[in-house]
């Protein structure tokens, strides 16, 4: 009988058990002669072994094997062995790799954080979302049929309803005091087009200028509340947000390298809800026009023939590739106290001009940017603390009102909200010098500094008022 603790590997098993039983005969010849093995031993808890003496150890009993089917046996054991060691090797070399992944992307992450990156925390719950337009370079994608450009980029485009408070009564300084009736609300239509998956919109400033509340319609038929991100009133851009995720984003153009001639299609709202993603095809008439947008406040915007109506702005202007390159924000119109005829005379903010406005608003999300010198005239070093504009010859006719300069706002606590005056008043002098237009105003601020005072004569109620004011230093 043979002990296997013994022998440390096979072919020792071999050379004891032919050296034993047959030295003269090669070991093949036994190779397949029946030996005894023993599979394993454990404590003996008797004192005797009825095979000799007691030697401490119980042994299992005996199974008679050959040689051919131990070896087998051993070799499928390491076998075994070996794919065993070799998945727990794979399992920890994948988890290591693992390991060395994520620690790459957290160092890469924090890397993009320190530097900047597309998306930062403005430390105003909102995520400031960065928009950048392509280069010339990547101007060349495919130009696209009409109807291909409507079905790219109209469920990107939605309709904005403004829910606006006004006064009937007191309008233009008409009217009695004690004819003013409660705020009626009035509801206006714009158009806008998406930002982000997560629901920023971009359209114009007027379309949600002193809105109490907006509510958005998209194209597939859903509405949603919005909130007013940011405005600057001069540029005449706003962002509104709504809540939803995994929307249609409009992709933008360069405007830059938009040519005369070059076909466009505007989309959006005009004439009301009913009409929500109208489009209209044109030209673009011509590039860097400066217009006055109203007295003394001029823009350089895109001429387009496509046909542009009211509740068209803030919606967008496309080129053949489906990429907005303008915002389309006011037309020529005919008036009806002149003889004077426009026809296809529209315009749009370039895209290009737009996105630097979009970058400041997101990095200042709750800012309304407001009261800005309309006049590249007015380089004075004091503020009023008020927007507004001429009365024109229709309006004098039209209300019985003098000519001047109609506030449209007022920042509460400037140089003329301090003093009482209010939004509508019309402006007709100022210490005693009379003020017919815009133009007038500005030049008159050059003779004054922070901190004087004068003596601002509006018109209101049918009355003329004096409002004593202190200057502000202008920002």
């Amino acid at each position: 009988m043979f002990e296997k603790d013994r022998f440390e590997n096979l072919d020792d098993f071999k050379n004891e058990d032919a050296a034993q039983n047959q030295d003269d005969v090669n070991q093949d010849d036994n190779y397949n002669e029946e030996v005894p093995v023993i599979i394993y031993k454990k404590k003996k808890t008797y004192a005797d072994y009825d095979d000799g003496p007691y030697d401490g150890y119980d042994y299992k009993p005996v199974y008679k094997w050959n040689l051919h089917d131990e070896e087998k046996r051993l070799n499928a054991r390491v076998i075994k062995k070996a794919k065993k060691n070799l998945g727990l090797k794979i399992l920890a070399v994948s988890m290591s790799v693992m390991f060395m992944f994520s620690a790459i992307m957290s160092a890469l992450l924090l890397t993009q954080n320190l530097n900047g990156s597309e998306t930062a925390s403005s430390g105003n719950n909102f995520e400031q979302l960065v928009i950048s337009i392509p280069s010339h370079a990547d101007t060349d994608a495919r130009e696209l049929t009409v109807s291909e450009v409507i079905a790219k980029i109209k469920p990107s485009v939605v309709t904005i309803e403004a829910e606006v408070e006004i006064n009937r009564i007191y309008y233009w300084g008409r009217g009695r005091e004690e004819d003013v009736t409660p705020p009626d609300t009035r509801t206006g239509v714009g158009t806008g087009f998406i930002l982000s998956e997560d629901g920023y919109i971009a359209t114009n400033y007027h379309v949600i200028e002193d809105a109490s509340s907006l509510s958005v319609l998209l194209g597939d038929g859903r509405r949603y509340p919005a909130d007013i991100i940011g405005g600057d009133e001069a540029a005449d851009i706003a962002i509104i947000k709504i809540n939803a995720k995994d929307l249609p984003v409009a992709e933008l153009g360069n405007s830059d390298a938009a040519m005369e001639g070059e076909f466009v299609v505007a989309i959006g709202s005009p004439g009301g809800v009913e009409f929500a993603g109208s489009s209209t095809f044109g030209i673009i008439s011509g590039t860097d026009r400066d217009i006055e947008v109203s007295r003394g406040r001029n823009m350089t915007l895109l001429q387009t023939d496509a046909a542009i109506n009211p509740g068209n702005s803030g919606g967008p202007l496309v080129n053949m590739r489906g990429q907005v390159i303008g915002i389309n924000t006011l037309k020529l119109a005919s008036n009806l106290f002149t003889s004077t005829l426009y026809e296809g005379m529209g315009f749009a903010i370039p895209i290009t001009l737009a996105v630097d406005t979009f970058n400041e608003i997101l990095a200042n999300p709750g800012d309304i940017i407001r009261h800005r010198a309309y006049s590249e005239a007015d380089n004075s070093s004091v503020s009023f603390g008020i927007s507004g504009r001429t009365v024109d010859e229709a309006e004098i006719e039209l209300y019985d009102v003098p000519a001047g300069v109609v506030v449209d706002n007022v920042t509460p606590n400037g140089a003329c909200g301090r003093a009482g005056i209010i939004s509508g008043d019309i402006i007709i002098a100022l210490d005693g010098e009379r003020v017919e237009d815009f133009e007038k105003l500005v030049e008159l601020k050059h003779n004054y500094k922070p901190d004087d005072e004068a003596v601002v004569t509006v018109y209101r109620y049918g009355e003329e008022l004096e409002f004593k004011i202190t200057f502000d230093e202008r920002n």
